[in-house]
């Protein structure tokens, strides 16, 4: 295993967590905002 192969792993983790991290945080958003039964917003809006 070289270092590009460490380099690519090492990315493919990096944008596994922070995509695993803004799922929940739009997911948990979601949750607290239909419990408030208010207009429920996309994280593109």
């Amino acid at each position: 295993m070289d270092f590009q192969d460490k380099l690519m792993i090492g990315a493919l983790v990096f944008l596994g967590i922070s995509g695993a991290y803004y799922i929940w945080l739009w997911f948990s958003g979601f949750i607290r905002e239909s419990r408030a039964s208010d207009p429920v917003k996309q994280p593109w809006e």
